[in-house]
């Protein structure tokens, strides 16, 4: 029987994990029509991205937190749409004004913070415009997410993803190909597919709640019933953002656009990690908040189990193949000795960061979950004290390989300090249950087995058998991390079990 809860993560790891397997398709592709340069834009774009999101406040989570509080509760019909269309109209102003903001200093970045050798001042300036039209569409999208979200339309909403991805990736490879290899042309594309986008998830949204004979109405009583939570959220995101984006709005400025073009496309490959521990988050982020507002801590303590081994399961065994075998990766991938060469030791370094960072999600999720969003909000601001002095002296002499160190350095902090704050207050009994069960030992088998399997990598091997090495490399750390994992064993077990069952019925 597939619970909500399940059909949900599998969703979320569908919406998030296409966009990513076609941009991994993809990529290489964009490389060869634009240049090693142009794709640097690409990722900055992808940078100013998530720097905008500031702008959120903490809007979309709280959204997010109060459809799920209020769907729990009987006759809240009027109060959701209040909140939804009072929110709503908060985020677009706020949107729009980041987007003009963006589109009036795009003279200011290609002239004075761009360090390119082949693109035109008159080109980086004409991308940063079309940058700032995108985010001011695009942004809204984030906000219809987290509602859909609080009301579990997870599906609903990662099929608008999954159509929208794909005409968003296969139509820039069209555009570049048949209409203009400018890199223009494929920031105006991304506009006009953030335009559809966020028109299809606002329909979604207010089609998922209940009618009403009544038109929503603008509400300050309710934003002062969350704003403090919003305003906690907020500070998070904020801190947060600058913890993982600063390092590129410093290296864009250092580095030469092509060398950040290694960077930002190391951080394509570290970022497939995020495809499988936001899903997963995001599914049980509501059942949280259930389980916490009712009470129910026999159940909540075993759904923060159950999610926590998943998670250690789903990103352990692809991290560490990544990390042993990041040179291979990148050769399979691009085809190119002087990306791999350039970009495997970033790529090694920033999956581990990543990959630290999945393993404390889940408590981080719940620790937003019971009200207390304010212990992240101050670890990162303690990580950020020492980001910015630690990326202005590390920069210059180390480069991006400076970068990606302290990212792992930052991202073990959660791990040692935060967390151990957390189970004091929270769920102290499960402390040592959850280091050692839940992510300590899928770690150690998976690292173990990565180890040996690189040790004994033959070199000088043909392509094929490179790819079919690493991937069976991945299977047994994969078989080992689900053997050392409780909960994941018992449900594959049952789950062949089942199957093997109705295969014996056949005959």
């Amino acid at each position: 029987m597939v619970t909500p809860l399940k059909k949900n993560t599998i969703a979320n790891l569908v919406g998030s994990n296409w966009p990513v397997f076609l941009g991994l398709l993809l990529i290489p592709i964009y490389i060869r029509f634009l240049g090693m340069e142009a794709y640097g834009l690409v990722g900055f774009f992808a940078t100013l991205q998530s720097i905008c999101i500031l702008i959120d406040f903490g809007i979309s989570a709280t959204l997010n937190r109060e459809m799920a509080r209020l769907s729990a509760l009987e006759g809240n019909t009027p109060a959701q749409r209040d909140l939804l269309g009072t929110l709503e109209s908060i985020y677009w102003t706020l949107s729009l004004l980041a987007g003009i903001l963006l589109i009036l200093f795009a003279p200011a970045f290609a002239y004075r913070w761009i360090n390119s050798q082949h693109l035109s001042p008159e080109t980086v300036e004409n991308s940063f415009r079309l940058m700032g039209a995108a985010i001011a569409i695009q942004l809204p999208s984030s906000f219809y997410q987290g509602g859909l979200l609080g009301l579990q339309r997870h599906v609903s909403m990662n099929t608008v993803l999954v159509i929208m991805s794909t005409l968003r990736g296969l139509g820039t490879v069209v555009i570049l190909w048949k209409v203009s290899r400018r890199i223009e042309a494929f920031f105006a594309w991304q506009f006009l597919v953030s335009c559809l986008q966020v028109s299809a998830m606002r329909i979604t949204l207010w089609r998922s709640l209940p009618s009403s004979d009544t038109k929503w109405r603008f509400r300050k009583d309710l934003l002062l019933d969350v704003w403090r939570y919003a305003a906690y959220v907020s500070g998070n995101a904020f801190v947060g953002t600058l913890l993982t984006q600063v390092d590129k709005v410093i290296l864009i400025r250092i580095l030469p656009l092509e060398v950040f073009g290694y960077y930002t496309l190391a951080w394509s490959i570290a970022s497939c990690l995020w495809s499988i521990i936001v899903p997963i988050n995001t599914a049980i982020f509501p059942q949280f908040v259930l389980l916490h507002e009712r009470g129910d801590r026999e159940n909540l303590v075993n759904l923060f189990h159950h999610a926590s081994q998943v998670c250690s399961v789903a990103i352990i065994p692809i991290g560490v193949v990544i990390i042993f075998f990041s040179r291979e990766i990148m050769l399979l991938w691009t085809r190119d000795p002087a990306i791999a060469e350039h970009a495997h030791l970033l790529v090694s370094l920033l999956v581990l960061g990543v990959m630290v960072n999945g393993m404390s999600s889940v408590p981080v999720y719940a620790a937003t979950a019971f009200g207390w969003p304010q212990l992240v909000l101050y670890v990162n601001i303690g990580q950020a004290i020492v980001l910015f002095p630690a990326i202005l002296i590390a920069v210059p002499y180390f480069g991006a390989v400076g970068a990606a160190v302290i990212w792992v350095f930052l991202n073990s902090t959660y791990l040692f300090v935060m967390l151990p704050i957390l189970f004091r207050r929270h769920l102290r009994s499960e402390k040592w249950n959850w280091y050692l069960r839940d992510i300590g030992l899928p770690l150690a088998g998976a690292t173990l087995t990565g180890m040996a399997s690189r040790w004994i990598y033959p070199e000088g091997i043909s392509t094929m058998f490179s790819m079919a090495y690493i991937f069976l490399t991945l299977l047994m750390t994969l078989t080992i991390s689900v053997l050392l994992s409780p909960t994941v064993k018992s449900w594959v077990f049952g789950v062949l079990a089942h199957l093997s069952g109705k295969a014996g019925n056949l005959y």
